[in-house]
């Protein structure tokens, strides 16, 4: 039974890791809803105890915004150590600019 578990547990975060890789902004989709469901797929994630560090969503989320805060993503790459900086704060940065 253990190991029906396990597997259950493994399928669905496999599909949730897939599902990270794939994530993209919906048409319209604001800076604020999208970090929404990021982290709600990340914090899905590491239920399912797979780990997945903040750099990680960071540069993620800064790879797939939207073409017209290609500026900001520029800035934010050169000047800020996104080791550091979590999705809040990214978010806070972008919604500056979204406003």
């Amino acid at each position: 039974m253990r190991l029906r578990v396990d597997r259950v547990k493994d399928v669905n975060a496999q599909k949730l890791l897939k599902e990270f890789e794939n994530i993209g902004f919906k048409e319209g989709e604001s800076i604020d809803d999208f970090g929404m469901r990021i982290t709600n797929l990340v914090t899905n994630l590491k239920t399912l105890e797979e780990t997945v560090d903040d750099t990680r969503v960071v540069k993620k989320f800064l790879h797939v915004v939207p073409p017209r805060f290609t500026q900001v993503v520029v800035s934010i790459e050169m000047f800020y150590d996104l080791k550091v900086m979590t999705v809040e704060e990214l978010v806070g940065h972008l919604r500056a600019v979204e406003e």
